[in-house]
């Protein structure tokens, strides 16, 4: 479950975050070729929108890699236990 967030968060079709990112950027580019003046910001947003998409599905995907694919550096699985004070500390902060 995990991983399939991660992937509609990357934008990757047939996901709902595919769709949006392309509504957006269709709706830019229309608006790009309606405006004379101010084209060119337009285009610009969707650009940097296409590169941060590109990066962020870069590091999604890394993540999933990690969490199914990547051998523990220790084949011991060890259980943190947090102190109650720790905690409570981490609580009042949040």
């Amino acid at each position: 479950m995990f991983a399939f967030s991660l992937l509609v968060m990357a934008g990757l079709p047939p996901t709902a975050g595919f769709f949006a990112k392309t509504y957006v950027w269709t709706t830019l580019l229309q608006t790009a070729a309606t405006q004379t003046a101010d084209w060119w910001l337009y285009f610009g947003l969707v650009m940097v929108g296409v590169i941060v998409s590109v990066v962020s599905t870069y590091y999604y995907l890394r993540i999933c890699k990690q969490i199914y694919f990547d051998v523990p550096a220790n084949e011991q699985a060890s259980l943190y236990l947090m102190d109650p004070a720790d905690f409570s500390l981490s609580q009042l902060f949040a």
